[in-house]
């Protein structure tokens, strides 16, 4: 078996980008395409596909989103997060967990301070 195929992987892209900010656009566009298609295909998608659509787009995009201070698409991920009774404390945490790793004492504390706050 001889191999006749390469793949080109260029170092610096539109979905391979070093920066943060053209990462962000890139797959939030891949995203609004996602939901275009749902909102285009509302009868042939299930309710669960679209629940791990968006779940596993909002979880990726968030913590970019924070990192660059895009309040609008913070706001727009957390009030998904509540209208699906999803806890969103948990996600956002994660997210700056990603970003900027804390010692866990630290983690802990702000999580009981974050108890019974609506954020």
């Amino acid at each position: 078996n001889e191999t006749t195929a390469v793949y080109r992987h260029l170092s610096e892209s539109a979905s391979h980008s070093r920066s943060l900010q053209k990462g962000f656009y890139f797959t939030n566009g891949v995203f609004q395409i996602q939901k275009d298609y749902i909102k285009k295909y509302r009868s042939l998608i299930s309710e669960t596909t679209e629940e791990k659509v968006y779940l596993s787009a909002y979880c990726r995009l968030l913590p970019a989103a924070i990192a660059l201070k895009n309040g609008a698409f913070v706001k727009e991920a957390l009030m998904y997060f509540k209208d699906k009774h999803i806890p969103y404390k948990m996600k956002l945490i994660s997210s700056i967990y990603k970003l900027a790793p804390l010692p866990m004492t630290l983690l802990f504390r702000f999580l009981y301070r974050m108890k019974g706050k609506n954020v």
